[in-house]
């Protein structure tokens, strides 16, 4: 957890830390009062001791840190699907691994491909959406395919 640093500054270990840390101190919390309820206080008073040791986090901003993980993660979900492409692996098996179709993930890692074209020419170059385009139609690429630079990686 990073006190005090915005969470739009905070790493994405930091952002877990902080929805991890909140989340163990909102389960005592909550298992505190359910063994009080059932008749449990000596329960109840070992949870709430624990409970004390432990930094309290704002339920805000574990909301904040759980957005902002989320966003990070999915946008950089584009990445994995271009290795999973260039491991072999169909559009069906990544739908799979997405928990939606194969249709939908390919039309999703394009739409990433083309928001890097867009709105990062300078740094996402025509080589690496060459690289990254590549793998969009082969049913099953080879592996042997040609980078999208030089260290075989789809440029982030």
């Amino acid at each position: 957890m990073s006190a005090g640093r915005p969470i739009s500054e905070q790493s994405s270990a930091e952002l877990f830390g902080t929805w991890e840390q909140w989340s163990l101190t909102s389960t005592l919390a909550d298992a505190a009062v359910g063994q009080q309820a059932t008749g449990h206080p000596e329960h109840a008073a070992v949870l709430a001791s624990w409970l004390d040791r432990e930094p309290p986090v704002d339920p805000l901003d574990a909301l904040a840190a759980n957005h902002r993980l989320a966003g990070l993660l999915t946008g950089w979900q584009w990445l994995a699907i271009y290795a999973a492409r260039t491991a072999g692996a169909g559009w069906e098996q990544i739908g799979q691994a997405l928990e939606t179709s194969g249709e939908q993930a390919r039309a999703g890692y394009l739409t990433k491909i083309e928001n890097a074209e867009r709105y990062t020419p300078d740094f996402f170059t025509a080589t690496d959406s060459a690289g990254c385009r590549a793998v969009l139609d082969d049913p099953t690429p080879l592996a042997d395919r040609g980078p999208a630079t030089a260290d075989g990686r789809c440029r982030r």
